[in-house]
């Protein structure tokens, strides 16, 4: 006898897989291992298009992100006489173990023929739950409420196998010991003349370490595996997932970057495009961002030398020949960059059919392939937007709710701006109350590229939750700037300010003050100026002092620092003036906000400016 079941299967860890990254391309090989990981479950269940209910996608075409879970009704025959719970079981334990040997398969191929023993390691990092319950026609609401609570309760119920390790950890985790290391300059030194093993017993601590030579060493190239750096092989095996996918059969092909940019590389973005650097060369990673910037305070013969068996001869001369061209053209690349990322809000009242009108409850599995449908449009409209703009930053993952990606600097605010207006046009008018729209929350942090990539994503999630505690109904985003200093500016605004977009506001005063329309002293006075009248409390430490004090002290700072023709000189002072004041009452009465604020934009006005060198 056929039944029908609602199945709701799921894989963890996400986040801390995708986000403990030292590299950028750890942070691609995560988010893209994962996404392969779900493919390969929904393959493995072999239900149709029909019966997947989310993610919903042309399986013939299927996205390169997917999420870590899906849902879809399933038929099981249930033949008289036989345990129903066997049959569900067995058909569970085949897609986890179909996502547990590709798993595996991933990470041998990343360690080669090593013969160290990394596989317990590797069989006990996923955690995979999945959950049957029988479905009926016109309970679909009922069954899923019930499906999402179960399986809730079983992730609640952590079955862990003890795994006791001493050594030292890897870099990038810090949980698990060391599997793979490549020696420094320093250790090849200490072991000339020694006992073979005294790296491991005295630096590693265990003998059970795979340790590569500091150099001309064929097995690891040092993308893989730098000097001094010793990784897990859950983490190592992100760097190494390359050889997997380019030996997939041509009908399983994906299309994996294995030269994912580096943060150098972002950062070098808006440079390359302002000088109108060959496309070819910059869209095709035939260059190191690194070698760049060293340029900028080291010889050539210095920086060839520190690069030399690092890189291939082409990237290296291709890099020099770039750097020599942004010298030409007196272009002065900027160090920094961002990572933008968002979260859709109230996703899982969405799903639960809370915001839906009462006619349409009925309807929530119809809602729900709908609604996953059109995340999936979103996700691909997304991926070629950074496509058709190559210099605006590379997406690590977009799965039509979320996203996480690199923005170069010139770029961010005219991206969120994109996104968040693109998002707004995800229609589900016909199932949602009339007052009820998709929104989304984003978070976005601007770092040095000397900043640790594990900090900037931090900072990066961060500011997503701060910009989804600005209140109930959420549709905000928040931004910091890490300076190489040190100093720390974070503020958090409303997507919009009546009909006005807030990152619109940004980039028209930035846009002012780079076409030297204005100085850009006033956004620094008046920080300097209104910091000081702060309590601990971010009020005014005078209590006469009122926004009418504010507006009369801006509007005198405005005027002295315009500089543009004196006949458009009241009209352009009244729109900065408007243009101030919407960032105020954007702020929500929050004074050390919009200070902050000011800060932000002066500093993208001045960093993420194209500098003209003047040599």
């Amino acid at each position: 006898m056929k039944k029908t079941y609602l199945m709701l299967f799921s894989i963890s860890p996400v986040q801390a897989y995708i986000e403990q990254a030292r590299k950028t391309q750890d942070l691609y090989a995560g988010s893209f291992i994962l996404s392969h990981l779900c493919q390969i479950a929904i393959k493995e269940s072999k239900i149709s298009e029909e019966q997947l209910i989310f993610p919903k996608f042309d399986q013939n075409e299927p996205p390169q992100s997917l999420s870590n879970r899906f849902l879809a009704c399933v038929e099981r025959d249930i033949p008289e006489g036989q345990d129903e719970a066997d049959i569900l079981k067995a058909y569970g334990h085949s897609i986890q173990s179909a996502v547990k040997k590709t798993f595996k398969a991933i990470a041998e191929s990343a360690m080669l023929d090593s013969s160290v023993n990394y596989r317990e390691q590797v069989a006990n990092y996923l955690t995979i739950h999945w959950a049957f319950l029988p479905f009926e026609e016109g309970q679909y609401a009922k069954t899923y409420e019930e499906l999402e609570q179960l399986l809730g309760a079983i992730k609640h119920v952590r079955a862990f196998a003890q795994l006791p390790e001493t050594g030292r950890k890897c870099a990038i985790c810090g949980e698990r010991n060391v599997k793979f290391y490549r020696k420094n300059e320093n250790d090849d030194r200490i072991e000339k003349g020694t006992q073979s093993n005294i790296l491991k017993q005295r630096k590693l601590f265990t003998n059970d370490v795979h340790v590569v030579g500091y150099k001309h060493n064929r097995e690891f190239s040092p993308k893989i595996l730098q000097p001094g750096e010793g990784l897990c092989a859950v983490c190592f095996m992100k760097r190494g997932a390359e050889t997997y996918f380019a030996a997939l059969p041509e009908e399983n092909r994906v299309e994996y970057n294995p030269d994912f940019p580096s943060t150098p590389d972002i950062a070098l973005l808006d440079a390359l495009y302002d000088a109108h650097v060959d496309r070819s060369v910059w869209q095709g990673k035939k260059y190191e961002g690194h070698v760049i910037f060293d340029l900028q305070e080291q010889n050539e013969d210095a920086v060839r030398k520190k690069y030399a068996d690092e890189l291939s001869d082409n990237v290296l001369e291709n890099s020099i020949a770039i750097a020599n061209e942004l010298d030409t053209e007196k272009v002065q690349p900027s160090p920094y960059y961002a990572l933008l990322c968002f979260d859709g809000d109230s996703m899982g009242k969405w799903l639960s059919g809370v915001y839906l009108k009462d006619s349409q409850r009925k309807n929530l599995k119809d809602f729900h392939q709908a609604l996953s449908a059109k995340l999936m449009g979103f996700a691909k409209q997304v991926r070629k937007y950074f496509k058709d703009h190559p210099h605006y930053g590379h997406v690590i993952y977009t799965g039509g709710d979320d996203f996480l990606g690199f923005v170069s600097l010139n770029s961010l605010l005219t991206v969120m701006r994109h996104l968040r207006a693109e998002f707004d046009k995800l229609d589900v008018s016909d199932f949602a109350e009339p007052d009820k729209k998709l929104t989304f929350s984003a978070g976005a942090v601007i770092a040095h590229i000397t900043t640790p990539l594990s900090e900037v994503v931090k900072w990066a999630r961060d500011m997503e939750k701060a910009a989804k505690k600005i209140d109930d109904n959420k549709d905000a985003f928040a931004l910091a700037v890490l300076k190489r200093s040190g100093e720390i500016q974070q503020t958090v605004f409303k997507w919009r300010e009546g009909e006005t977009w807030i990152p619109d506001v940004f980039d028209e005063i930035i846009k002012q003050i780079r076409n030297e329309k204005f100085s850009g002293t006033f956004l620094q006075n008046l920080d300097k100026e209104f910091r000081r009248l702060l309590d601990h409390r971010d009020n005014w430490k005078p209590d006469h002092i009122n926004v009418n004090h504010f507006d009369t002290e801006a509007r005198r700072l405005i005027t002295r620092s315009y500089q543009g023709p004196a006949d458009a000189k009241k009209e352009t002072v009244v729109t900065m003036e408007h243009m101030l004041n919407q960032l105020r009452v954007g702020s929500k009465r929050s004074v050390e906000n919009l200070l902050f604020a000011f800060g932000i934009i002066d500093f993208l006005t001045r960093k993420g400016a194209i500098c003209k060198s003047s040599k």
